[in-house]
C-alpha cells in the first residue's frame, strides 16, 4: 500500500468515526456533560502549561493588529517589517517563527512549523481571545512545537459589530461581524460570519544612512515606496446541535496583493506578491459523562505569485508561482475514569503538497510531497485534594517524503507538566519535554529573491524545561496577579536564516544552540477605573556551533530584553484612555554578530468615548507616538577600531524599517448593545 493510499484510508476512518460516534452516543443528554474536548472550554490558568490569555474586546485599540496584541504577553517576540498591514511573525521564548505554531479554533495554520504565519493576514476582530502557550501545551491541543502555540478563538456571540477606521498613509479598514441563532429540528443552528477589508499605501517616512555609517552627509529621510497593501478576508462558521453533540463547518478565505519594498539597503520599487489562501474544516464534538470525542478534517490551500522580474531583491530576474496545500485531521478521545483522572488520546495524520513554477522560463513544475502525523497520549491526574495536577504526555511524530526517500522519520517527544496550588493565591508550575520539527517545504526548496531554501537541511531537535510561580490577589477593590517563570531550551540543528554579504537570507542549520531566560508578568486593576499590565522578558542565547567565528555569539534576531507595559483609565464603557510602551533591546542579524539593530522604544496610545447612549464608539489612536525612527548606537561590527557611534535607522528583520507616527480614527458600532 502506498503512502497516499494509507493517508486516504486514514481519512476514511476519520469520516467513519464521525458517523459512528454520532449514532453510538445518541442517548446522552446535556446534563451528563462532564468531559470537555477543546481548550476553549477549559480555564487555561488551571492547567500545568504556562499560558497568557489576551481578550480582544473594548480594552484593546480598535485598529490594533494581532502582532500588537500578542506582544503584550511575556516571552513573545514579534518580528515585523513595517507598520500596520505589513508582515508580522511571532516567536516564543527565543524560538524561530516556524518553531511557534498558530492554531485557529483547533486547526493548525502551520502544522509542525510547516510555514511562517503572517499575523497581518488575520483580522483580530474575528476572534474573541488569544491563548498563548509557552513551551508545553495541554493534551487537548497536541503539539510538538519547540516554542509553543498561539491559539486563536473565533467569536461565538450572537451580536452584530461594525467598524470603520481611517489613518495616515491612506490607510482604510472596515469589518463586519454578525452572529445569529436559528432553531431547527436537529437543535440550534449558530451562523457566524465575518468580513474584513484593509488597504494602505504604506508610504511612511524612514531614515536611510545609505549603508555608510561613517559618512553622515549622505543620510536622508526617505519615503517608503512600493509598500502598499490590499487584502480582503472572510470567515463563515455554522454550528449545529447542542454542546453535548455538535457539528461545525468552517470556511475562511484571504486575497492579498502587496508591494515588496525591500530593506533599507536594498529597496525595491516594482517587486510584488499576490497571496490567495483558503481554509475549510469540518469538526464534530460528542461529550458525555465518561467519554468525549472530537473528530476534525481540514484543508489549508495557499497560492502565491512572487514577481521580481526587474531583479531588485534577489540574484536575478524572478517570477515564481508557489502552491502549498496541507490536508489533515484529528481523532481525539477523552475518557474520565474518575473525577481525578482524565486520559486523552489523539491521532493527527497530515499530507503536504508543495509546487514551484518558474513563470518566466515555463520550465515546468517542481513538486514535493510528504506525509506525516502525530500520535499523542496524555493524562490529567489530580491528587492531594486537587492541589496537585500532573499531566504526563507522549507524542510520536512521523514524517515521510514521497519522492526520492523511502525512509520514515520517527521521533518520540515525551513531556510532563506539574502544577501545585499551595493555597488559593499561590501556585507553582514546572514543565519539561523534548521537541521535533522537520524543515518545511519553503526552507528546503523556496526561492523568493532575498530568501533562499536549502535542500540539505536537517530536522530540528530540542528540549524544554521551565519552573515558575504565580501569585493571585482578589480583594474588594483590587485584583491581579504576579507571575515569574525561568525557562531553558537547548536545541540541535536549529534552522535559521543567515544573512550573507549580499543581504540574502539562506536557511542553514546551527549545530547546537542554547536559549534560556526569565519571563515576568504583572497585572493589576482596581476601583473599576484603572488597569495596568506589564510583561518583561530576559533572554540569553548562545550559538554553540564549532565554527571559531560563531561559537559563543548570540543567535540572530533574539533581543536580550523585551518590555511591554500598558496603563488604562476608564469610566465604564463611556470613556477610556490607554497608553502602551514597548521596548526591544539591540539584536544581531547574522551569525557573526556583525550587523545589528539598535534598541527601540515604541509608544502607542488611544482615547475612546461614546458619542451618545446608543451611538458608536469614537476612537483616536496613534502608533509610535514619539515618531521614533532613529537611534544613536555603536557602529556595526564588534571589531570596529574606533568604537565609534552613529545615527542608525530603527529597523527590524535585517534592516526593514519600522514605521513612524501613524494616526488612526475609528468608529465602532454595536447596534444590539
Amino acid at each position: 500500500m502506498t503512502t497516499v493510499q494509507t493517508f486516504s484510508l486514514y481519512t476514511q476512518l476519520l469520516l467513519c468515526s464521525l458517523l459512528f460516534c454520532q449514532e453510538g452516543h445518541a442517548e446522552q443528554t446535556d446534563a451528563e456533560i462532564t468531559v470537555e474536548s477543546t481548550d476553549s472550554s477549559i480555564d487555561p490558568s488551571e492547567g500545568t502549561a504556562t499560558v497568557s490569555v489576551i481578550q480582544i474586546d473594548h480594552t484593546q485599540a480598535t485598529a490594533a493588529d494581532l502582532g500588537q496584541m500578542i506582544e503584550q504577553a511575556p516571552g513573545v517576540q514579534v518580528t515585523s517589517i513595517g507598520g500596520l498591514g505589513d508582515f508580522a511573525g511571532v516567536g516564543l521564548r527565543g524560538s524561530t517563527l516556524r518553531q511557534t505554531l498558530v492554531y485557529l479554533d483547533g486547526i493548525p495554520l502551520n502544522p509542525d512549523g510547516a510555514s511562517v504565519v503572517n499575523l497581518s493576514e488575520l483580522p483580530p476582530r474575528a476572534f474573541s481571545h488569544i491563548a498563548v502557550y509557552r513551551g508545553l501545551t495541554p493534551p487537548t491541543l497536541p503539539s510538538a512545537s519547540m516554542g509553543g502555540v498561539v491559539h486563536l478563538h473565533s467569536r461565538q456571540s450572537q451580536t452584530t459589530h461594525a467598524q470603520v477606521s481611517a489613518g495616515t498613509w491612506n490607510t482604510l479598514r472596515a469589518n463586519l461581524y454578525h452572529g445569529h441563532e436559528v432553531q431547527t429540528k436537529w437543535g440550534p443552528l449558530h451562523i457566524i460570519g465575518f468580513a474584513d477589508t484593509l488597504t494602505t499605501k504604506g508610504n511612511f517616512t524612514y531614515f536611510d544612512d545609505n549603508g555608510t555609517p561613517y559618512n553622515l552627509r549622505d543620510d536622508a529621510r526617505r519615503e517608503r515606496l512600493n509598500n502598499d497593501k490590499s487584502q480582503a478576508t472572510g470567515q463563515l462558521k455554522l454550528k449545529l446541535g447542542h454542546p453535548s453533540k455538535q457539528i461545525s463547518l468552517f470556511g475562511s478565505f484571504l486575497n492579498r496583493e502587496e508591494g515588496i519594498s525591500g530593506s533599507i539597503r536594498l529597496p525595491a520599487e516594482t517587486a510584488r506578491l499576490e497571496t490567495n489562501r483558503s481554509l475549510s474544516a469540518i469538526d464534530y464534538v460528542r461529550r458525555g459523562s465518561k467519554l468525549a470525542f472530537n473528530g476534525q478534517l481540514w484543508n489549508v490551500h495557499r497560492l502565491e505569485y512572487f514577481d521580481d522580474r526587474n531583479s531588485e531583491l534577489g540574484l536575478g530576474s524572478q517570477w515564481n508561482k508557489y502552491v502549498s496545500q496541507s490536508i489533515g485531521g484529528k481523532l481525539q478521545l477523552r475518557t474520565l475514569r474518575s473525577s481525578r483522572y482524565v486520559t486523552t488520546v489523539s491521532i493527527n495524520p497530515r499530507l503536504e503538497h508543495f509546487d514551484t513554477r518558474d513563470q518566466i522560463s515555463k520550465s515546468g513544475t517542481e513538486t514535493h510531497r510528504r506525509a506525516g502525523g502525530m500520535l499523542t497520549a496524555g493524562s490529567d491526574i489530580y491528587l492531594h485534594q486537587d492541589k496537585l495536577h500532573i499531566s504526563p504526555a507522549f507524542i510520536l511524530s512521523t514524517l515521510k517524503y514521497l519522492e526520492g526517500d523511502d525512509r520514515w522519520y520517527v521521533h518520540p517527544s515525551p513531556r510532563v507538566g506539574i502544577r501545585y496550588s499551595l493555597n488559593r493565591w499561590l501556585s507553582i508550575r514546572s514543565t519539561a519535554g523534548t521537541y521535533f520539527r522537520p524543515p518545511d517545504m519553503f526552507e528546503l526548496y523556496g526561492d523568493r529573491g532575498f530568501i533562499l531554501g536549502n535542500p540539505e537541511l536537517r530536522p530540528e531537535i530540542g528540549q524544554q524545561a521551565d519552573i515558575g510561580t504565580k501569585l493571585n490577589w482578589d480583594s474588594k477593590h483590587i485584583t491581579g496577579h504576579l507571575e515569574c517563570v525561568y525557562f531553558i531550551n537547548p536545541s540541535s540543528d536549529r534552522i535559521t536564516y543567515i544573512q550573507n554579504s549580499q543581504f540574502t537570507q539562506i536557511a542553514q542549520n546551527v549545530g547546537s544552540a542554547m536559549v534560556s531566560g526569565v519571563e515576568t508578568s504583572f497585572v493589576n486593576a482596581g476601583w473599576n477605573h484603572f488597569s495596568q499590565s506589564t510583561s518583561l522578558t530576559w533572554i540569553q542565547s548562545q550559538n554553540k556551533d564549532n565554527h571559531p567565528m560563531i561559537v559563543g555569539n548570540p543567535l540572530p534576531r533574539l533581543p536580550e530584553w523585551e518590555l511591554h507595559t500598558q496603563q488604562s483609565f476608564f469610566i465604564d464603557r463611556k470613556f477610556r484612555l490607554t497608553h502602551q510602551w514597548h521596548y526591544t533591546s539591540s539584536n544581531t542579524w547574522d551569525a557573526f554578530a556583525w550587523f545589528s539593530s539598535p534598541p527601540r522604544h515604541i509608544h502607542s496610545a488611544f482615547i475612546r468615548t461614546k458619542l451618545f447612549k446608543r451611538g458608536p464608539d469614537l476612537e483616536l489612536g496613534v502608533n509610535n507616538l514619539t515618531d521614533n525612527i532613529t537611534m544613536v548606537a555603536p557602529r556595526d561590527g564588534p571589531n570596529a577600531l574606533d568604537r565609534g557611534w552613529s545615527v542608525k535607522p530603527i529597523a527590524d528583520y535585517n534592516a526593514f524599517p519600522i514605521a513612524g507616527r501613524q494616526f488612526i480614527i475609528s468608529l465602532h458600532y454595536t447596534p444590539t448593545s
